[in-house]
């Protein structure tokens, strides 16, 4: 009985070691996960305030490289306009000069146009003498007299028939080609 209860004794504090050390084990181990815990809290955190600065930085120069693109183009755009303008104004300038020196070539033309208008307007002035004094000859009616008497007359004084000469109605006759 003496080694039962030896044996038991024995046992029991093998037990309570075992217990004993396994609650050291664990309580050490819930220390460690937690210290690991808090470290890899602090350097997340630390990461976070790394990244967040680095985002920052980031935006900051991608803003200042987007600036000096817009400034570069702004540049750009303002040469641009500026030779545009140089263009126009010397195409301007160009074409002004060029106008001014064809004025006395135009004037040429023009005279030539005009001294073969009044060429003409002589020839038929000629013409029209001719037939009024051949119809004169032949009918023996002046057609001068007739023309400045008709346009003489007042074109809505009411003629023979009593209806205004302003709107004359035309005539339908077999020998009208046009009606």
């Amino acid at each position: 009985m003496k080694n039962a209860y030896t044996t038991l004794a024995a046992s029991k504090d093998s037990f309570v070691h075992k217990h004993n050390l396994t609650i050291k084990v664990l309580t050490s181990l819930r220390s460690n996960l937690q210290t690991h815990r808090a470290k890899l809290k602090s350097d997340t955190d630390e990461r976070l305030k790394y990244y967040d600065g680095y985002i920052v930085a980031l935006k900051a120069r991608t803003d200042q490289e987007f600036a000096a693109i817009l400034e570069h183009l702004g540049v750009k755009t303002d040469e641009h306009i500026g030779e545009t303008l140089a263009a126009m104004h010397t195409a301007s300038a160009k074409a002004r000069q060029e106008m001014m020196d064809n004025i006395p070539v135009h004037e040429k033309v023009m005279q030539g146009v005009y001294g073969s208008y009044a060429e003409a307007l002589g020839e038929i002035r000629t013409k029209d003498a001719e037939i009024q004094k051949n119809f004169a000859d032949r009918y023996g009616i002046d057609m001068k007299e007739i023309f400045d008497e008709y346009y003489k007359a007042d074109p809505n004084a009411p003629s023979d028939g009593g209806e205004p000469a302003g709107e004359p109605k035309p005539e339908a006759n077999d020998d009208d080609l046009l009606g």
